[in-house]
């Protein structure tokens, strides 16, 4: 991918809880590898219509689910990225709480310091 195509930065969480996968992640990388191409177009979960999505970057990044660390480990992303001259165009983050339907809408920023 060219390096003048958008970054986005989209971040799911480990399981936990008990759960043997965190549907934030798989959406995640499902996300990632359509943006890559590289997702096949054959497999029981594949979308229909094209397979990437032309001059966008998508970088998934899995977070642990511990207070105060998933955070940190997300400006570090950033961090990086804009060490490679890659600033984010923008910052997604997705999750799914234990016991909650798989999939809600929020909207906002509350950033971090």
């Amino acid at each position: 991918m060219s390096s003048a195509a958008p970054l986005v930065l989209l971040t799911g969480f480990e399981p936990f809880g008990g759960m043997a996968h965190n549907p934030s992640w798989d959406v995640a990388t499902a996300v990632a590898e359509r943006a890559a191409g590289s997702l096949d177009p054959t497999g029981p979960t594949s979308p229909t219509g094209p397979t990437d999505i032309p001059g966008l970057e998508v970088r998934a990044l899995r977070l642990p689910v511990a207070f105060g660390r998933a955070a940190g480990l997300l400006a570090d992303a950033v961090d990086a990225a804009v060490a490679e001259g890659r600033t984010p165009a923008a910052v997604v983050a997705l999750g799914s709480p234990w016991g909650w339907p798989p999939a809600r809408r929020r909207s906002g920023w509350s950033g971090w310091a």
